[in-house]
Formats: structure tokens, C-alpha cells, sequence
């Protein structure tokens, strides 16, 4: 028979036990739920940014990228979900598979109340639960609105069986049963994850409807005279109570009262020696010996703290680079009072201006008290050099610290949530520190935002390599004199079910990501491979893209080599266009390798010639065969009269030193005049021929 007993009589140390069980189990699902919360306003965030004014007018692209966001969050997320955005003009929805039309569906989402609220809201909503069609389940729907130009255009939800969020629960506790219990939906979830139908009502009798308390104990025997202590407490938010038991292996009465007095004076001892300890934990706890500097425990505990009493923070964060190198170059001694000397001179910078921590053995984090913000980002910039690049004299020794700096700002939101924003935080900045800048100020709703839609792109590259959806594309480029083709550039397009994906932003992610080289074979493999099979009289000639990085790799040219002979490709019909040239650091050795490939007979062009104060440079020093024009002079050549005058002085450049010239972005008639009187060589552009997959040899050849 089941007693309830009143808070006053509570007596035994498993009554003790159970109510913190029952708290830290509440705790658990509320934190979920937000972390929940913040997933969809994240994700919501980051399509808002991929989104038209509506789904319709959504590009193709887009779309398709919105469906991998969702894809990925059901792969990567512990529990599954049914995360989708809700187009407010049409009805319509995406998913993880793509569009739906509201034709196609049950009902018009538009009308749940979940979607009317989240039309009231600009942060995450939270319904109440509801029975799921589909599985007849306890449901909740956290919506999110979306706003385009601060217009409303639609609401992203997500869907959660509060089961799937029960199951992750009962996997953290051994000792105890749990139960759910709704009584508005006279549903019961068990340990065993499945719902129990039989005999509701006597179950709610028992145990949802003892005095209707909010909260309360329960003591009974089990049918095999084992005696259970129980616990519950109200969900207000999901209109439910949720109860903790003892297992029955565990209970024997006059046993149990022996344990927890044990249990009891066992704990009495414990917390007086951690009263004894405690000056010298905290020390060590919250003070780096090293430096002097408060703790990373210490920055999560202030920002937190601070989120009472302000909206925002900022933060700057000071990343060593290569800290290995200096431990290994110099032992473990040296490199100590290298970096006890950098923490000095940051405590001279910054000590009146900001709190100090050592966040870990290669950074620091600097939490910046008000102030006027525009005086500290100014203090901070004339004082980089200071910090980005410091020697210092140690023993005779002079050791080098190179550091990453980033000037972030943190809202309330993520000040409340500090563990999670300060692990993006060192995501983040270990993404960006060995990056071509060596100082960011941003907000890391931005950084975070940049960093996801990132991550989706390489999660896709990655999928289309393994999956060997990489295309080559053949632009042809035309001598303007008789119009027939010159050559082909050979440019990479990434099959996406039906359509073909523009590559710019991914080879970017491919360049950030190492895989640069990996994409730039592939594509040469499949171009030659088919240049085989479709020029048998070795005519035809290709153009392919290659950065300084690239070319300055001996390695990679001879895999490039052995592609080339492996198909019987003559070397005279491959061209080389040199990318990032401004990236030239050892000139002498890059100019030797181009000499070496030229006495193979492969030729070489330079890529965006006429931009940055070095192209002349570059172009006297190394031995090309043509000039490509960049494209900002041709587009606007017509418009602009300076730029007929810079692509006439470059034309009459590369005459005097017998190369010829390519103008690229030719895309109307008006243009192709223009540089066809300039004295322009060759024409590349879509009035002159667009990327294909296909060669026409019959017309072409």
C-alpha cells in the first residue's frame, strides 16, 4: 500500500538521496530542453542567412545546403529529431530531404499554435505537450521565427517524443527507477522506454492522485515483500510528475538504515576534510602557478556571474602558435619562463583594463571591465605588434612567441551558457589561428554562424569526394582573330543530385581544410582521363588552376607528371595557371621550378594579371606564356574609360615580351569588340562559350 509522508518527516538517507536524484533528473531534462532551444535558434540563425524572402525564391543551392544543416543535426544529435522550416507564404517545408509542399501534407503547420506563438516570440518557443499523430507519443515542438529584412517569412520547428529525451536520462541513473507520469494524457513512461496502457487508472489513483500534491514521498512493498521508497515531484513546464524509486535488489529494511547511518558519518568526514583542504584546493583550483593568472573554472564562474549584472562582454583571447616547437626546442624550463615573461608583459597591457586568465598552457583570455569599447579596441590595435610577435633573451637563448588574437563579443545568452560559448570560443580560434590573419574582432554569433555553415560545406565536399561526385567543367578559350578554340580551362563542379554546385565556396573550405590538393587531382584525373577517350589526335590543350602553395610542392607536381604520362598526354597541351602569386615567399626557388617544368614542355599562364603592386614584378621574373587579364578590367571596360587604358597597357606589356593575353569575363558582344580593338589575344567568358561537362570535338576541333 502506497503512505505518502510529509517534508518534516523525512527520516532515512534514501529519502535524502531520492529527492536529490529527483531534482538532478528535473535539472536534466530542463537542460536538454534549452540546450534544445539553443540548437534551433542556431540553426535557425544560419538558414535565415541561406533564406530569399521566401522558400520559393530560395536559391536551388541554398536549399539544398538547408537540408544537409538538418541532415547533419539528426546524425550528429544523441536522440533523433524532425527539425524542419515552415515557409510562411506558401505553406511549404523543408526538411533533412528536401521540400515539401503543403499539398502533400496532412495538415498546414501554419496553423499549430506552436507556429502561431513563435510568430508572437523572437526567441525560441516551447509548446506544450501534445500526443503525436504519428506514434500517439507525448510530444513538445520548439519553434524558432525567422525574419528576412526584419519581415517575418517563416518558423523553424523541431520536433522531440519527450521518450527520446526520457531514454538519454535513464542511461544516467543505475541505482533507481524513473518514471514520467501525464495524467492529461493518461500516459505512462517507463524505464523500459515504451508507454504503459494497462490499468491507468489505478495507476493515477496511486500516484498522481495523492492529495494532489506538488511533491511528496512514497513508501510501499513490492510483491516480493521488498520494501521501496519512492519520490516525485511536478514538470510545471511539461504538465507532468516525475517519480524516483529505489530498485528492490537493493532494499532490506533494517539493512538499509545501517548503510545510510554509515553513508551519513562517512559524508560528516568527508566534508571536514574538504573544509580542512579547502584553502589549498582553491588555490590550486582557481590560480595558475605558472602565471599568477585566475583559471579557466574561474572565467566560466565570472562570466556567469556577470550575466546578472550586464547584456554583453567582451573578451580577448591570445593563442600561442607552435607551443610544441618551443617546449621541444628549448625544454620545458626555458619554455616556462618564456611564457611567465609573455604573461608579464600582458599584465602590463591589460591589468587595469581587463581580468586575466590562463585559460590553458597555449592561451590566455582576457574579460574586459566597462569601458568605452571604441578606446579598447584602439588600445588593443597599437599595442598588437607588442603581442603577436614577441623575443625574448632566456640564458643565451633567444626563443620566439608568436600568438593569435581574437577580439570577441559575447551576449547575455551566451554569457548564462558560458561552458558552451567558451568551447566555441577555442573551436573557433583554433580554426582560425594558423589562418592568413593574425587578429579577428567579431561577435561569436558571427564566428559561430561562419564556423557552422563552414563545417556543413566540408561535411558535403568531404561526402561528394568519397562519393567521387567531383566534375570537371571545360570553358573553352577562343582566339579572337578566327574564333576557334585556343584551349579549354578545366574548372570543378560538384554533382548534387540533378544539378551541378558552383565550386568557389568550397574549394575556399578546401584550402582551409588541407584538401585543396586532393580536390585539384581528382578533377585533373577525370579531365585527362576523358581527354583520352575523346581526343585521339592529343590536340586538344588544358588549362588548370594552380596555387603558389601547389606549385612550390615538388611532390605534387610529379603526381601531377605521372597523371599527365599515365594518359599519354602531350606536356605541350597542359597549361598551368598560377593563382595567389602575392603568396610568392621564395622567389628564386619558385622561379626554378617553373623553369624546370618548362623544360618539360608544359606551359604556364598567370592567373588575375593586373591586380596588387606585384604583378609587373612577377611578371618580368618568371617565364610565362600568357597573361590572363583580370576580370574586374574587361567586366566594366566599356563603363569605365581607365580600364580600357590599363588592359591597352597591358596588351602592349605582353607584345614587348612576345606573350599573349586572355581577357576573361567576356559576356556580350559590346565587350568582345572592345578588346578585340585592344589587341586582346584570346576571349573566355559566356558570350564566347559557357562551362560544360561536354566537348563537342566535331565543331571544336
Amino acid at each position: 500500500m502506497f503512505t505518502v509522508k510529509e517534508h518534516s518527516d523525512i527520516k532515512t538517507m534514501y529519502e535524502l538521496n531520492l529527492s536529490n536524484n529527483n531534482k538532478e533528473c528535473i535539472y536534466f531534462i530542463n537542460q536538454q530542453i534549452s540546450y534544445e532551444k539553443l540548437s534551433v535558434q542556431s540553426k535557425g540563425s544560419v538558414i535565415a542567412n541561406l533564406l530569399g524572402n521566401s522558400l520559393e525564391d530560395t536559391l536551388t543551392d541554398n536549399t539544398n545546403i538547408i537540408s544537409s544543416i538538418f541532415k547533419d543535426k539528426n546524425l550528429l544529435s544523441d536522440t533523433p529529431h524532425n527539425i524542419y522550416f515552415v515557409d510562411d507564404l506558401s505553406g511549404n517545408k523543408i526538411n533533412s530531404n528536401g521540400i515539401v509542399k503543403l499539398s502533400y501534407m496532412e495538415h498546414d503547420l501554419r496553423e499549430r499554435n506552436w507556429y502561431k506563438d513563435a510568430r508572437k516570440s523572437r526567441i525560441p518557443i516551447v509548446s506544450n505537450v501534445y500526443t503525436d499523430i504519428a506514434t500517439e507519443k507525448p510530444c513538445i515542438t520548439i519553434s524558432y521565427s525567422i525574419y528576412k529584412d526584419d519581415k517575418f517569412i517563416g518558423v523553424v520547428g523541431e520536433d522531440i517524443l519527450l521518450e527520446n529525451i526520457y531514454n538519454l536520462l535513464v542511461k544516467k541513473v543505475y541505482d533507481y527507477d524513473i518514471y514520467l507520469v501525464f495524467s492529461a494524457h493518461n500516459v505512462i513512461i517507463s524505464s523500459s522506454g515504451n508507454s504503459i496502457d494497462n490499468n491507468i487508472n489505478e495507476i493515477k489513483d496511486k500516484w498522481i492522485g495523492i492529495n494532489n500534491n506538488i511533491s511528496g514521498y512514497i513508501n510501499y512493498k513490492d510483491i516480493n515483500n521488498n520494501e521501496i521508497y519512492g519520490c516525485y515531484n511536478n514538470m510545471k513546464d511539461l504538465q507532468c510528475k516525475i517519480f524516483v524509486f529505489t530498485k528492490p535488489t537493493i532494499i532490506g529494511n533494517e539493512k538499509n538504515v545501517s548503510n545510510f547511518r554509515i553513508i551519513a558519518i562517512g559524508s560528516i568526514i568527508c566534508l571536514l576534510l574538504l573544509i580542512l583542504a579547502n584553502y589549498f584546493i582553491n588555490r590550486f583550483y582557481n590560480f595558475s602557478d605558472l602565471t599568477g593568472f585566475k583559471t579557466k573554472n574561474k572565467l566560466y564562474t565570472d562570466i556567469i556571474r556577470n550575466a546578472k549584472y550586464c547584456d554583453n562582454a567582451s573578451l580577448l583571447i591570445i593563442s600561442i602558435k607552435k607551443l610544441s616547437n618551443i617546449k621541444f626546442a628549448y625544454g620545458r624550463n626555458l619554455y616556462e619562463i618564456a611564457i611567465n615573461k609573455y604573461a608579464k608583459l600582458i599584465k602590463e597591457l591589460f591589468d587595469n583594463r581587463a581580468t586575466l586568465y590562463s585559460y590553458s598552457d597555449k592561451s590566455f583570455t582576457l574579460l574586459f571591465k566597462d569601458g568605452n569599447k571604441e578606446e579598447l579596441l584602439d588600445f588593443i590595435d597599437k599595442n598588437l605588434s607588442k603581442l603577436e610577435y614577441r623575443e625574448f633573451n632566456i640564458k643565451n637563448k633567444s626563443i620566439e612567441i608568436e600568438s593569435f588574437l581574437a577580439f570577441i563579443d559575447i551576449n547575455k545568452l551566451e554569457m548564462e551558457n558560458a561552458n558552451d560559448s567558451l568551447f566555441k570560443i577555442e573551436k573557433i580560434v583554433d580554426d582560425l589561428k594558423y589562418g592568413e590573419n593574425k587578429y579577428i574582432c567579431s561577435s561569436l554569433e558571427i564566428l559561430a554562424k561562419d564556423i557552422e555553415i563552414d563545417n556543413n560545406k566540408l561535411i558535403l565536399l568531404k561526402e561528394a569526394i568519397k562519393e567521387e561526385r567531383l566534375v570537371p567543367f571545360f570553358q573553352p578559350i577562343i582566339d579572337i582573330r578566327t574564333k576557334e578554340v585556343e584551349k579549354y580551362e578545366v574548372l570543378m563542379r560538384i554533382k548534387y543530385g540533378e544539378i551541378y554546385l558552383n565550386p568557389y565556396p568550397f574549394i575556399v573550405i578546401a584550402e582551409k581544410n588541407d584538401l585543396i590538393e586532393t580536390v585539384d587531382l581528382i578533377i585533373i584525373e577525370k579531365a585527362l582521363y576523358y581527354k583520352s577517350k575523346i581526343d585521339k589526335e592529343n590536340k586538344l590543350v588544358f588549362a588548370f588552376n594552380l596555387s603558389v602553395k601547389e606549385i612550390d610542392n615538388i611532390n605534387y607536381l610529379r603526381k601531377i607528371d605521372s597523371i599527365v604520362d599515365k594518359y599519354n598526354i602531350k606536356h605541350e597541351n597542359i597549361v598551368f595557371e598560377i593563382t595567389e602569386t602575392e603568396n610568392i615567399k621564395d622567389f628564386k626557388k619558385f622561379t626554378s621550378i617553373i623553369n624546370e617544368c618548362k623544360k618539360n614542355n608544359y606551359r604556364f599562364s598567370i592567373d588575375d594579371f593586373g591586380t596588387g603592386f606585384s604583378s609587373m614584378d612577377y611578371f618580368k621574373k618568371l617565364d610565362v606564356n600568357y597573361l590572363k587579364i583580370d576580370g574586374s578590367f574587361i567586366k566594366e571596360i566599356n563603363d569605365k574609360e581607365e580600364n580600357s587604358y590599363i588592359v591597352q597597357a597591358i596588351v602592349n606589356m605582353a607584345k614587348a615580351f612576345k606573350v599573349k593575353t586572355v581577357a576573361e569575363f567576356v559576356e556580350d558582344k559590346e565587350i568582345l569588340d572592345t578588346i578585340e580593338k585592344l589587341g586582346v589575344d584570346f576571349s573566355q567568358g559566356y558570350y564566347t562559350g559557357r562551362p560544360d561537362i561536354n566537348i563537342n570535338v566535331t565543331e571544336e576541333i
